[in-house]
Parts: structure tokens; sequence; C-alpha cells
């Protein structure tokens, strides 16, 4: 049961950090290349690519060791042996990599918008940094960048390390909801939605409520050019 239960957990990580990179491909197409292209073919290749290639590392990993690799002593997770580094750490190791590669680049894409937008409402430096600050704050959380704690933790094992570790990516998922909670568009669309309800429920079809969802998140897509 112990094995199943890390392989799960295995399998559930490396999905999360290719949603992150799917993120992070987005962002990089809407804000530095600024191309639109079509969203719901990017969308289901990113479930295909998301769903597979977790699939296929945990099932190399699993049958390479015989569900050895899956055996700790003291806690469900992937045995601390080569097969640990690279089955997790590598794809995590890639996963900051590249994020943080599109983090520079739309940080530095902004910032050259930013400066045009200053020049012709005459903004001030300080507003400028602030909102450059704002941005990286935001995007590290969201691209899970804060996952290098835990790198670090295989340098330096210190007790103060896991406890951040602990707090800033179990409230991840927190800060995202916040930040697209706080979106006026999210706002907009969720309270049509609650007040219509009521009057709609016999008629809201499957395809109505793909229909929101599906607006709902390009409205999340969208709210990071306007943070």
């Amino acid at each position: 049961l112990c094995q199943t239960v890390a392989l799960v957990m295995h399998y559930l990580l490396l999905t999360a950090f290719m949603w992150m990179s799917a993120d992070a491909t987005l962002l990089y197409a809407q804000l530095v290349m600024v191309f639109g292209g079509n969203q719901m073919s990017f969308t289901k290749v990113s479930f295909i690519c998301v769903g597979a290639f977790p699939l296929l590392i945990t099932t190399a990993t699993a049958a390479a060791t015989q569900m050895q690799g899956y055996d700790t002593a003291n806690y469900c997770w992937i045995s601390t042996t080569p097969v640990f580094y690279g089955a997790f750490i590598a794809p995590l190791a890639l996963t900051i990599l590249y994020n943080t590669f599109v983090l520079i680049a739309v940080v530095r894409s902004l910032s050259k918008r930013g400066k045009t937008v200053k020049i012709a409402k005459k903004k001030s430096d300080t507003a400028g940094k602030l909102y450059l600050l704002k941005v990286t704050v935001t995007l590290s959380v969201m691209l899970g960048l804060t996952w290098v704690v835990g790198l670090l933790i295989l340098l330096v094992d210190h007790l103060i390390l896991h406890y951040i570790f602990a707090i800033i990516n179990t409230l991840q998922g927190f800060f995202i909801f916040v930040h697209t909670a706080k979106s006026k568009d999210v706002q907009k669309e969720w309270s049509e939605v609650a007040s219509s309800s009521k009057s709609r429920r016999s008629h809201f079809s499957p395809t109505d409520r793909y229909s929101t969802l599906r607006r709902i998140t390009e409205l999340r897509d969208s709210t990071l050019t306007r943070i």
C-alpha cells in the first residue's frame, strides 16, 4: 500500500510541474511573443502532455526498480537513490530552469512596455519598480519557482529550510486562488453565474457549464496582463 501511495504522489507532483510549465508556455506566447493562437488547441495538447509524460516516468521507474524504488523505511516516497534524482529531481530542476527563463523573459518584456507607458504618463521609477516586483513575486509562486527551496534542502539540510518549503508550497494553491479571485472580470463572471443560476438551473446544460468554466479560465490567464 505504501508503495502505491508513493507512486501516486510521484505522478501527481510530476503533473503539477507539467502544468506549471504549460502555464509558463502560455504566458510566454501571450506576453512575450504576443501571439494569441488557438488556446483550445493548446489546452488539448497540454492535457495530453501533462498526462502522458508523468505516466511514462512513473511507469518506467516502477518497472525498472520492480517497485523497490518506492520503498523507504520511514515514509511513503521514492527511495533516496539514483532513481530519486533521475525520476523526480531531474524533472523538477528542468521545470525550474524553464520557468525561470520564462519569468525573466516576461519581466523584461513588461519592463520595456513599462518604460514606454511611463514616458507617456510620466510615472515615477519607484512605481515601475514596485510593479515589476509584484509581477515577479506573483509569477514566481504561480510558476512553482518556490520549489527551488526544495533543491536547496538537498544541499543544506537545515530545519528552517524545511519549514519555509512547507509553508510557501502548501499555500501556493491558495495564493493562486486569491490572485485570480481579485480579478474584476472573474468576479463579474461569477456574479453573473450566481445571479442567474436559479432561473437557469433547469436549462443550464453541460455545454453551458463548460462554456462558463472555459470563459473563467481565459479570464484567469488574461489577468496576468493587468497585474
